[in-house]
């Protein structure tokens, strides 16, 4: 026993079940002296406890897995009584073999000083029994659980739920030739409907599993002939024989979902499950022929479309059969000339394949059908610059632009096209690739953003001067903003235009902008470029500033 000193406000003695179902049962939270709870941590508490009540009746009269399982196993899982919690319950069982020594409990005074009050109940040996097997089945103790449950279904033989946990409990110990039974006395105990289906699942595995399949088959044949026109029965029994590699039987029961749902989408998705099993089993010419009767069902552009397509592709990838994937795309291109989506699949097989040429083609001739579709150009441009034919995808960013003149990105990357062209002379680069720069500035000649992203190409193409002006023009349009005035240091310093950076970057502390922020910037950027002394002093300005101590650690740091 722990010394009254270790004890905390409230010690709980969980005797729930402390007797035999004769007798009313103790759940008893002794009160001690002393304690420091908040008003508020009690009223808390004593929430809990009610809750807790509420869910333990519930669970004393239908002991099962769940919800008022979950919330009971919860409630002594956080208060470190669950030892003592199945204990109380052995003892109302008449189970004392199952209890485990008094050095193995965890006390509830160890972890809370909370309270319980004091309530009763009156307990049902054989419900004791079941609840003390769910326990054990929760924490892997499978001969104990084996035990306790057998003497559940001594006490209650017609309790559907003790019948299917001891049959749990059995496939848990390893005894797969007595669980069977188990199970089917549970389904002759008439459980209901959600409850059958599980059993009857754990029945035909348990079959499989001691290699009994003839019977395994017949128990999944039961339950199906249980719910004849039920699709979500079969389409569960049809997953649980797939897991257990019993394809065929798995792939019969998809075939007739799909055959027999009105349900649309539910429809394909049992095709796709088929098409998966028609793979397993080595079918997958089959396979390919069942997606493609899903595609003239489909939107080509959802998502579920585009997912069959992938399922294709990977059926040959998966036999690394990139040859047989380019000739069931030229086949289907001729039965579906219009299919703009295959033409750029198989441009981007053939493109996999080096076929760069073959490639190109397929995706012209999707963009003749497509002019206005963005991704069937970029894909061209992309095996154009592949191939260095940089003025053919210069001509695409050119009819690009005619319907995606806006976009930022593009111009960036087609300027770039022009100014890697060896075909032209530099000075014939660098011109070229500025005026399709400059369509940056459309329609955001004031976004400082955009005139520095511009000024940062124009220094990539070597046009110094316009690249400077456009630097300025972006502080001018955003004065209190540093990165600009950094960004125009940066470039005049990189000039070697050094004391013409050193005025740019001052400009960030001056004036107005005199802040301790600004000042640790300034300090930050000067000391980047080794000027180191100008950063000194500007690091001692900002401390003079009501600097925090992270600050004076900067500074200490550079000093």
């Amino acid at each position: 026993m722990l010394p009254p000193s270790r004890f905390t406000p409230f010690l709980i003695v969980l005797s729930l079940l402390a007797c035999v179902a004769s007798r009313p049962l103790l759940v008893s939270g002794a009160l001690a002296s002393g304690g420091s709870q908040s008003p508020d941590e009690l009223n808390d508490e004593t929430a809990d406890i009610q809750t807790y009540q509420q869910f333990l009746k519930v669970l004393l009269g239908n002991p099962r897995f769940g919800t008022a399982w979950d919330r009971v196993y919860e409630f002594h899982s956080n208060r470190g009584t669950l030892q003592v919690f199945h204990d109380a319950l052995a003892d109302a069982a008449n189970l004392p073999e199952l209890k485990a020594a008094d050095g193995d409990k965890t006390s509830y005074v160890a972890s809370t000083g909370s309270a319980i009050p004091e309530f009763t109940v009156s307990p049902d040996t054989g419900k004791a029994a079941v609840l003390v097997g769910m326990l054990d089945l929760q924490h892997v103790q499978s001969a104990a659980a084996v035990a306790a449950l057998e003497k559940a279904v001594k006490l209650r033989a017609e309790d559907a739920v003790a019948n299917w946990y001891l049959g749990k409990a059995l496939v848990m110990n390893r005894q797969l030739d007595a669980a069977p039974a188990a199970f089917e006395k549970a389904i002759a105990c008439r459980p209901a409907k959600t409850d059958l289906l599980e059993i009857y699942k754990e029945l035909a595995r348990t079959l499989q599993r001691s290699q009994q399949d003839a019977k395994a088959l017949a128990a999944w044949q039961q339950l199906e002939n249980l719910f004849p026109g039920d699709l979500r029965v079969k389409e569960q029994i049809a997953t649980a024989l797939a897991q257990d590699g019993r394809w065929q039987d798995a792939l019969t029961r998809y075939e007739a979902m799909a055959k027999d749902s009105r349900d649309p989408d539910q429809r394909v998705q049992a095709n796709l499950s088929a098409c998966d099993l028609m793979i397993q089993l080595g079918r997958p010419q089959d396979a390919i022929k069942l997606l493609e009767t899903q595609l003239g069902t489909l939107d080509a552009d959802s998502w579920l479309y585009k997912e069959i397509r992938r399922r294709i592709e990977a059926t040959f990838r998966s036999r690394d059969n990139m040859p047989g994937l380019v000739a069931y795309y030229q086949n289907w291109i001729r039965q579906h000339p219009e299919d703009v989506d295959a033409m750029a699949r198989l441009g981007r097989t053939l493109s996999l394949q080096n076929q760069t040429a073959d490639a190109a083609t397929w995706y012209r001739k999707a963009i003749e059908l497509a002019p206005a579709n963005v991704a069937l150009r970029e894909s061209l441009i992309e095996q154009l610059v592949r191939d260095n034919r940089l003025s053919a995808a210069i001509v695409q960013y050119e009819q690009m632009a005619k319907f995606d003149a806006g976009n930022l990105d593009h111009i960036e990357a087609w300027g770039q096209l022009y100014l890697s062209n060896k075909d032209l002379s530099l000075e014939e680069r660098q011109t070229k690739a500025a005026a399709v720069w400059e369509r940056l500035l459309t329609n955001r000649a004031e976004d400082s953003v955009t005139i520095a992203r511009l000024a940062s190409l124009l220094r990539r193409a070597e046009l110094r001067d316009r690249a400077i002006a456009l630097y300025r023009s972006a502080t001018e349009k955003s004065p209190n903003d540093a990165q600009f005035r950094e960004y125009l240091g940066e470039y005049l310093h990189q000039l070697q235009r050094t004391d013409e950076a050193m005025a740019v970057w001052h400009e960030i502390a001056a004036g107005d902008r005199r802040s301790k922020a600004n000042l640790i910037r300034l300090a930050e950027v000067l000391n980047r470029f080794d000027q180191t002394e100008p950063a000194l002093a500007a690091m001692r300005d900002a401390c003079s500033l009501d600097p925090d101590p992270a600050e004076r650690l900067q500074f200490v740091e550079m000093l």
